[in-house]
C-alpha cells in the first residue's frame, strides 16, 4: 500500500507525461504546417530550426505563414 505521498508523486510525474506528450504532438503539428505552408511559398526554414523554438514562438510563425500563403491564394 502507497502513501498519500507516493500518490501525489506519482500523480505529478503522471501530469507531467501527459503535458509533455501534449506539447509534443501540438510542436510537431505546427512544424508540420509550417514546412507545408513555407514549402509552397518559396520559403526555406530546416525542421531542426523549428524544433528549438517555443511553442508559443511556432503558433505565431504558423498564423504568419498560413496568413502569408491566404494572400497569394488571393491574389490569384
Amino acid at each position: 500500500m502507497s502513501t498519500i505521498a507516493e500518490q501525489l508523486i506519482n500523480q505529478g510525474i503522471n501530469l507531467g507525461i501527459s503535458q509533455g506528450i501534449e506539447t509534443g504532438l501540438r510542436k510537431g503539428t505546427l512544424i508540420g504546417t509550417i514546412l507545408a505552408c513555407q514549402s509552397i511559398l518559396g520559403q526555406a526554414q530546416s525542421e531542426a530550426e523549428l524544433k528549438v523554438q517555443p511553442l508559443e514562438q511556432l503558433e505565431d510563425l504558423a498564423k504568419q505563414v498560413q496568413e502569408q500563403l491566404r494572400e497569394r491564394l488571393n491574389r490569384q
